[in-house]
């Protein structure tokens, strides 16, 4: 499994933040050019990207910003790309081709990378923000002309996207289930841009993505089951196993795979946990058998795992 990329200006000296933080968001995304809202001796900014499937993912956050993409960044741009951000924090007004709005937590909106596009967040903010090659969408947009930079408003809409990003974000990329979910997330981007209904949630993927967000939501109770989450969204047992079907993994399989994802996380933090605090962060009451499957699941011991995270800081920081 490919490791997720970090660009962190809180390791950086204040003056050299900025600067730093303008590197990491043309490596992590397209050019652009961004600029503070607020003094530069307080900016702090954090990138997380990962790839999945086709698409490239990215949680980012940062101090006030405005950001271009504008007619010189548009003709450095490799490739043809839409981005579908979804904001978790703050709000962020975009503006492209005319068109405007103002996204807050729990609504996303779509830009080109094609043709120019502004983006402002006055303050504090984050945003999971979905980079999705132009082809994967052409077909279901040929009819005519996408929304862009407006938010996506509809109930449904944004309950669909909502619960596609975050699965897909806390997927393993090397799941079976991913071509599903890529699949299920880009017919809903299409739909939504078009203004149409987008698939609804009780497709077989979308299901399945709705139980995958409750059990990550619920990752660290040790009770979790097929009894909980039946009762907890309403399913019967044989409708919560049918949406595991063809998906390469059983519920209990995806019940461990998401306790140990979470785990690689926690314990590749910089503000580290000891093993047997992450252990009971994701629902293992038992130490020892938490290791056992994490060492099964990833390779290495939950040890090695804080030892190769803390050499990767220290060789970034050189």
């Amino acid at each position: 499994m490919e490791a997720a990329q970090i660009w962190d200006t809180a390791d950086r000296p204040h003056a050299d933040r900025f600067g730093y933080w303008h590197d990491a968001l043309c490596q992590a995304f397209v050019p652009l050019v961004p600029q503070l809202t607020h003094s530069a001796g307080t900016f702090s900014g954090r990138v997380e990207r990962r790839v999945v499937g086709d698409l490239d993912l990215a949680v980012l956050g940062s101090s006030g910003q405005r950001v271009a993409h504008g007619p010189r960044q548009v003709a450095s741009t490799e490739g043809e790309h839409f981005f579908v951000n979804l904001q978790l924090l703050g709000t962020c007004e975009s503006e492209q081709d005319g068109s405007r709005s103002v996204t807050s937590p729990g609504l996303a909106a779509v830009v080109d990378t094609t043709r120019p596009y502004h983006l402002a967040q006055e303050e504090e903010w984050r945003t999971l923000s979905f980079k999705v090659p132009r082809e994967r969408l052409e077909e279901q947009l040929a009819s005519r002309p996408p929304a862009l930079a407006r938010a996506l408003r509809s109930p449904s809409t944004a309950d669909v996207l909502r619960t596609l990003m975050t699965a897909l974000w806390d997927c393993d990329p090397d799941s079976p289930a991913v071509p599903g979910l890529t699949d299920a997330f880009c017919a809903s981007v299409a739909a939504a841009m078009l203004d149409a209904q987008p698939p609804p949630p009780s497709s077989r993927d979308a299901r399945r993505a709705l139980v995958l967000r409750h059990v990550q939501a619920r990752v660290g109770d040790p009770g979790l089951s097929v009894a909980s989450v039946c009762r907890d969204l309403g399913f019967s047992p044989r409708t919560l196993h049918a949406a595991f079907d063809g998906s390469g993994e059983s519920f209990a399989r995806a019940v461990r795979r998401v306790r140990l994802e979470r785990a690689a996380r926690l314990l590749a933090h910089p503000r580290t946990l000891t093993v047997t605090r992450v252990a009971g962060a994701v629902g293992f009451v038992d130490t020892s058998a938490f290791s056992r499957a994490y060492r099964r699941e990833r390779g290495e011991t939950p040890s090695q795992t804080q030892a190769r995270a803390r050499t990767a800081r220290e060789q970034r920081t050189q």
